[in-house]
């Protein structure tokens, strides 16, 4: 029973130390195309962005002009992606990732400090383009729930940081985006927040 009791408390503190709640990241972007400014880049994509994550499940929305919503289910392992004025939701399986193989990483301390917290780093080069993630143990991920979430090499990231990440920076052909976490609410999340909207046609992307 001793051991048995032990292996319920464990559980139960895991589980409660999972992050659910809201980030909310600031967003700036640099330019690399001597036709399109990072202004346009802010104007279209917007400066913030809100990121939902309970269990399996996350929800990234950009406020932009674009107005573009990320929706992932780990029920079906399927990432949404639609704009809110638009008529059609486009959903692809994350399983399914041809573009984003790892060339080389890299994981380590940093003298990054975000929200008060003292930061690693992990730095991958890809397909994609080169990635830098800044993150802190204190908002945990478990990286079970996203074992099949292999686009964009999401399921990597999470089996390595095991955490939310304070910071992004990508640097692509055409545009660098830093993506910097300004406030965290760590909250239990109403049902419908990962819902698929209604109304909407949906069509493989």
């Amino acid at each position: 029973m001793g051991v048995l009791l032990f292996l319920l408390l464990t559980l139960s503190i895991n589980a409660q130390s999972q992050f659910t709640g809201k980030v909310t990241y600031q967003d700036s972007y640099k330019s690399k195309d001597p036709n399109i400014s990072g202004s346009d880049f802010e104007k279209f994509m917007g400066s913030k962005r809100e990121f939902y994550l309970q269990g399996a499940f996350y929800k990234d929305v950009h406020y932009g002009e674009l107005n573009s919503v990320m929706l992932y289910r780990g029920d079906s392992n399927k990432i949404y992606n639609y704009n809110v004025s638009a008529d059609t939701i486009f959903w692809m399986d994350a399983a399914k990732d041809t573009l984003s193989k790892i060339l080389d990483f890299k994981i380590g301390d940093s003298n990054e400090v975000i929200l008060g917290l003292k930061c690693k780093k992990l730095t991958i080069k890809s397909q994609l383009g080169s990635f830098i993630y800044f993150f802190n143990d204190r908002y945990v991920i478990n990286p079970a729930d996203f074992t099949n979430h292999h686009l964009n090499f999401w399921d990597f990231y999470t089996s390595k940081c095991k955490s939310v990440p304070l910071k992004i920076i990508y640097e692509g052909v055409d545009i660098v985006l830093t993506s910097t976490a300004v406030k965290v609410d760590q909250a239990e999340l109403d049902g419908d927040t990962f819902k698929i909207p209604s109304g909407y046609l949906k069509k493989r992307f």
